[in-house]
């Protein structure tokens, strides 16, 4: 596979390294030493490097892949502790955060976690007419005791998606709209 980047790996943590270690700007880097990079797309880059070292910034020769267990665990761990989505894909060192947010689709529409999760139906539910007051209820209830979108779905035979949406819905607007 051909790399379409602009630098090659030891180019960029050249320019890398003298970022973090001399202190020179990303305007410098562009203007005075070549560098051909976007200053956000140089940012990811020196996140990644801090975070992972050369390997962050290596380019691939061949697609990842993941085993059906971490991305479980990746996308169990934005379900149970909220942390977004670009922080995992950085913390576990998946080149894209859009790769975790597919994830996350999926699973939510019940397509990875058919032969994984014991109750299924809780993703894949038909919708269930509930009042507005029936949401509310829930919503409270899932604020007051703490337990998962997946808890309070299987609690209320609702879909994992209604509770995680409703929600949303409430902590932003502090009502269901």
């Amino acid at each position: 596979m051909r790399s379409r980047r602009k630098h090659s790996d030891s180019e960029l943590e050249k320019y890398i390294r003298l970022y973090l270690e001399n202190g020179i700007s990303y305007r410098t880097l562009r203007e005075e030493y070549g560098l051909l990079l976007s200053k956000r797309t140089f940012s990811n880059y020196v996140t990644k490097y801090r975070s992972h070292g050369y390997s962050g910034i290596q380019t691939k020769t061949s697609n990842n892949h993941y085993s059906h267990d971490f991305k479980l665990a990746v996308v169990e761990e934005y379900l149970d502790h909220q942390e977004p989505i670009r922080q995992l894909a950085l913390k576990y060192n998946i080149p894209s955060h859009s790769t975790v947010r597919n994830w996350l689709i999926k699973y939510t529409k019940g397509e990875e976690i058919k032969d994984v999760v014991p109750k299924p139906e809780v993703y894949t539910m038909k919708g269930q007419k509930k009042t507005q007051e029936e949401k509310i209820e829930i919503v409270k209830d899932y604020l007051e005791t703490g337990m998962s979108y997946r808890e309070t779905a299987e609690k209320y035979a609702v879909s994992y998606n209604n509770v995680y949406s409703w929600v949303q819905k409430y902590q932003k607007h502090g009502q269901m709209a």
